[in-house]
């Protein structure tokens, strides 16, 4: 589809060059999907040149277009930047007026996909999404209540052990806390399948193992449910990884940059130890003057460290701060030469000579720039509803 849409944009302009002999020439046979129209005409006329047609006034097209283009993609990043900015400002102006709370909104699709599970409506839950944004925080404080009903199971675990708790917490609700690796084995991926899943509504599990390191029978019948948070699901794609997902349900948590400084504005509302309303609205403003959509790691973890970091000394705050800040520098570089250059082309040029690496990877960083300049984009915010939970309570006692 993408090869069709480029042949038909340069269909007409090698009509312009080849005149009669344009149903002569195998044009599907010469696009190349992987570069842009500009890019394929400019081959087109290296070829067009050797075969005898007349091509100067095609090149300074050519160069027309490519101008056109570049100003075309200036003016989107400035767009996209300016709309941001200004959508991020006016949340922020809100958060003080909206009695709604901004996190239990970001957060209430995995509150309600977990009240099912506990409530028995579903077997299973799967969220992805990268450290320090809260998943835990949130299932745990929906878990919480019913006390000896549910399970928790962190960090590494073999195939043998993971059954020994399966077994012996059956009829539970089961959290996994970035246990990741029960998705690396064939065995635990069955295990898994068998508690999610059966045909017959009997859930039954079984380890076939000649092993006397069993400690419990080698097969029972699952009752409970499971909830498994991982920072990245690998092989997604993969067979057996595809199975478990139409099991269960899953859940992506992403943030962009100004979703993420949304929340944390909302935070730093919220009392902490003995740092006065002023103290945080600082550390909050420290962290909008030196993050960007190039930092790594700006989540709920980072806003937490730099309170510490503050009570420790406030003198050294800044100094200290700056040194947990993260930074992608492949990333900062684009954000950087776009704006110190009077084109996308230039920008480009001095990033690869910066970087060494290829032009493709300049656009291709280049596209995620903006895309995760655009407040809205991999969004998971919600319509305004019923804010659920208390949020001051629950922050204040977790840390």
């Amino acid at each position: 589809m993408e090869k069709r849409k480029k042949t038909d944009k340069i269909a007409k302009w090698v009509k312009e060059i080849l005149k009669d002999d344009y149903d002569k020439f195998d044009l599907e046979s010469e696009v190349d999907p992987k570069l842009s129209v500009e890019e394929n005409k400019s081959i087109l006329l290296e070829k067009f040149n050797e075969m005898g047609y007349s091509t100067e006034i095609t090149r300074q097209q050519v160069k027309n277009e490519e101008q056109l283009q570049e100003r075309e993609v200036i003016k989107e990043i400035q767009e996209v930047e300016e709309q941001a900015e200004k959508e991020f400002q006016k949340s922020l102006s809100q958060i003080k007026e909206n009695k709604n709370s901004i996190v239990d909104k970001a957060f209430e699709t995995l509150t309600e996909f977990t009240r099912m599970v506990i409530n028995g409506y579903v077997n299973g839950l799967i969220v992805e999404g990268e450290t320090g944004i809260g998943k835990s925080h949130h299932i745990l404080k929906e878990l919480k209540p019913i006390k000896k009903k549910f399970a928790y199971c962190g960090g590494y675990t073999t195939p043998l052990e993971l059954y020994h708790f399966l077994y012996n917490n059956r009829d539970k609700i089961i959290f996994f806390d970035d246990t990741k690796n029960i998705f690396n084995t064939t065995i635990g991926l069955e295990l898994l399948k068998s508690c999610m899943f059966s045909a017959t509504g009997t859930r039954i599990v079984r380890y076939s193992t000649t092993s006397n390191k069993l400690k419990v029978p080698n097969q029972f019948i699952f009752t409970g449910g499971l909830i498994v948070s991982v920072n990245e699901l690998d092989n997604k794609g993969s067979e057996d990884i595809k199975a478990i997902l139409d099991r269960v349900l899953y859940h992506e948590l992403r943030f962009n940059y100004y979703e993420r400084l949304q929340i944390l504005a909302e935070l730093v509302k919220l009392p902490y130890k003995d740092l006065k309303a002023q103290e945080r609205d600082y550390i909050f403003d420290f962290i909008k003057q030196n993050t960007s959509i190039a930092t790594t790691n700006i989540n709920f973890r980072l806003l937490f460290k730099l309170y510490g970091m503050y009570l420790y000394d406030k003198d050294k705050f800044e100094f200290l701060a700056k040194q947990v800040i993260s930074r992608d520098i492949e990333k900062e570089l684009v954000i950087q030469v776009l704006k110190d250059s009077n084109s996308v082309k230039e920008a480009q040029v001095k990033w690869c000579e910066e970087t060494g690496k290829s032009r493709a990877t300049f656009w291709r960083i280049k596209k995620k720039v903006v895309s995760m300049s655009q407040n809205g984009v991999e969004t998971i915010l919600l319509p305004n509803n019923e804010v659920r939970g208390e949020i001051k309570q629950v922050v204040s006692k977790s840390h």
